[in-house]
């Protein structure tokens, strides 16, 4: 089975996570777009998502916190929870950690744009600028 490591040995830029997500979910990654997801697809919409949580975490306090314990449920960190969900849908924790490693050097060539947006109640926004974006 590939994970995300095959469609990204370089790591994904939030970008290529969407438009691989789009091309997921209208069936034109791996399945007829007719059929139910297979065990592969389902393992790499598990890890998009704990990319989204990484990047997040990197826009506001770094790649650790994705780490750190969640406050209101003390026995669980991010990453196992990520873990968990990931291997529930049939993928490996190799592939897991492999990703994640990828990603975390990737993060590495990225800057955090602080502010980038305000909601309706005055919260404002972080985002990631890619590098690629930074040249262009």
């Amino acid at each position: 089975m590939k994970g995300l490591s095959y469609y990204f040995p370089n790591g994904a830029s939030e970008k290529q996570r969407k438009e691989f997500r789009n091309r997921l979910m209208k069936g034109e990654c791996l399945s007829d777009a007719y059929k139910k997801w297979t065990v592969e697809e389902r393992c790499l919409d598990e890890e998009l998502s704990m990319l989204e949580m990484l990047d997040s975490c990197f826009a506001y306090g770094g790649v650790s916190e994705f780490y750190r314990v969640k406050s209101y449920n003390h026995d669980k960190s991010y990453y196992e929870t990520y873990l968990k969900s990931f291997i529930e849908e049939g993928g490996s924790k190799l592939e897991f950690d492999k990703m994640l490693e990828i990603q975390k050097v990737h993060l590495t060539h990225c800057s955090v744009r602080r502010s980038t947006y305000t909601d309706s109640e005055g919260c404002t926004y972080n985002s990631i600028v890619d590098y690629d974006e930074e040249i262009a």
